[in-house]
């Protein structure tokens, strides 16, 4: 298996204003990035997993253990923002289920 795709791991925060300089502070922040196995969902996987086929949704597996507090992910060469929607820790390595931010899963 080739771990071929760099993965960005981002952490939502809270928007605040800072009057000190007049801007808001805070948002998405980058809490780590990871080489990675990223595969689409197979429409036999997704009725078995969730009962029903939605597009978006893909398989991620990693080497190493993903960061405990993430928000969202974004693959590389796409703007696209994923969510978890499962996780995986299989014998060796880690594999997440992740669907479209922007979709209703």
């Amino acid at each position: 298996m080739r771990y071929d795709m760099k993965i960005n791991f981002f952490s939502n925060e809270e928007k605040k204003y800072n009057p000190r300089v007049h801007q808001y502070e805070g948002g998405a922040k980058l809490v780590n990035q990871e080489m990675a196995n990223v595969t689409d969902l197979g429409l036999t996987r997704q009725v078995e997993i969730f009962g029903a086929f939605k597009e978006g949704r893909k398989t991620i597996r990693l080497i190493n253990k993903p960061p405990e507090k993430w928000s969202f992910l974004m693959l590389e060469n796409d703007d696209k923002k994923y969510t978890l929607l499962s996780s995986l820790n299989p014998s060796k390595g880690y594999a997440l289920i992740v669907g479209e931010n922007n979709a209703k899963n």
